[in-house]
């Protein structure tokens, strides 16, 4: 499980991207997280990894606090970045001087996944191109068997083939995933829960990225008909007041008053946007 209470993180005074975020993430769930561009898909990824530290509240992964970073903390997952380097060292060399953090990684499974990505054991990892490297990664991360799985852009510069593993290991992972991909073909074929990430809150829909697609478009088009019918009913008071004071009799201006404390009053939904 990944739990996040009350988030608040940003980069500087000025940028503040969470501000009181939470959520939680079960087992069983493959979860793709979408936003748009700066809405802090990556910062909460590395959140969850212990990677950064909100100003305010607290990340748990199983159980286990991120702020505390136990070695307990990081056999629970394994965190495959967009972007990284890799030690001039041969795949064999890699898994030897790694696995030894990961009390379930298998060996065989490690030899397996290669073979399948079409790497051998001794390529030097400095000297393959990025789509081996990440393949490299994706390989050394299934084989940890961590319950906690994060992906950034996991299908750049993957082949069919590759993609075709991951996507069959996806779906019988009984742990926890979060995804962040911009391959819609992917999210529709993986995921089975959405977290959208905008204006600093988390949206969910229980579905796949087909679903998130039109449900995010109903939800839109209701929360526009009640800020519609909102902002009618205010115009509607507002020309009464306003006649109200026209005729400026003592009677009408605290029928006028009275009507401006309920206007204040009413809880008006913000005019969505897609």
């Amino acid at each position: 499980m990944i739990r996040l209470e009350k988030i608040v993180f940003g980069y500087g005074s000025m940028h503040k991207l969470f501000d009181g975020l939470s959520l939680t993430l079960l087992p069983g769930h493959i979860h793709g997280l979408l936003g748009v561009n700066g809405t802090g898909k990556t910062t909460l990824l590395k959140l969850a990894s212990g990677l950064l530290f909100p100003s305010q509240g607290t990340v748990r992964v199983g159980g286990l606090d991120a702020a505390h970073r136990e070695a307990a903390f990081y056999r629970e997952l394994f965190f495959v970045p967009e972007e990284f380097a890799l030690p001039a060292i041969t795949l064999r060399r890699y898994g030897e001087v790694n696995a030894p953090f990961y009390p379930d990684f298998s060996f065989r499974q490690f030899g397996e996944y290669l073979q399948e990505f079409s790497l051998e054991c001794n390529l030097r990892l400095d000297r393959l191109s990025m789509g081996q490297r990440k393949r490299v990664q994706l390989a050394f991360a299934l084989a940890c068997n961590t319950p906690v799985l994060l992906l950034d852009e996991p299908t750049n510069d993957l082949d069919i083939e590759t993609l075709a593993v991951l996507e069959d290991y996806l779906e019988s992972f009984p742990g926890v995933v979060i995804a962040v991909s911009h391959d819609r073909y992917f999210l529709d074929k993986t995921i089975s829960r959405v977290v959208e990430l905008k204006d600093g809150k988390a949206e969910f829909y229980s579905g796949n990225y087909s679903f998130y697609a039109v449900e995010k478009e109903k939800r839109y088009l209701e929360q526009l008909r009640q800020y519609k019918k909102e902002q009618a009913e205010l115009q509607r008071l507002s020309d009464t007041v306003r006649m109200m004071h026209e005729h400026n009799t003592e009677h009408l201006n605290k029928r006028a008053f009275s009507i401006e404390k309920r206007m204040a009053k009413i809880n008006q939904t913000a005019r969505p946007d897609r």
